[in-house]
């Protein structure tokens, strides 16, 4: 039992790193409008699905009043993404998220790491909006 609830603790503190991660690469801005109140992340591929939950290229920065038109309408979000980031990233994100994985905890301890190296570097990447 014990194990599980490590686990549980090491997946929530990787999602918090998640969250942090995505906001800097898109510079603490809804990468729809710009705004930098009420910033949530949004995985663009559902959290679900393991082989991409913290992967920060899996994650898109949003308003909040964006995410919920992210949820209310998939559709007109997927095609707004893939103008954004191109067809290709989208279909190679798209085919990362399908592999079916076993994630160890060595493995959450790996990605914790990477995460946290992430957020201890200078900017963002250098990436633009």
């Amino acid at each position: 039992m014990r194990a599980k609830t490590d686990r549980k603790k090491l997946e929530k503190e990787l999602d918090d790193l998640w969250h942090k991660a995505v906001l800097k690469k898109d510079n603490y801005r809804c990468k729809i409008c710009g705004s930098r109140d009420r910033l949530q992340t949004h995985h663009i591929f559902s959290r679900i699905r393991r082989s991409t939950r913290w992967d920060i290229e899996n994650g898109i920065t949003l308003c909040a009043g964006h995410h919920y038109l992210a949820h209310r309408d998939p559709e007109k979000f997927r095609r707004f993404l893939i103008q954004k980031i191109g067809e290709e990233k989208y279909e190679e994100l798209y085919q990362k998220s399908l592999y079916v994985v076993r994630i160890t905890l060595k493995d959450l301890e790996r990605i914790k790491n990477e995460l946290k190296e992430y957020l201890k570097g200078g900017d963002n990447d250098g990436e633009e909006d």
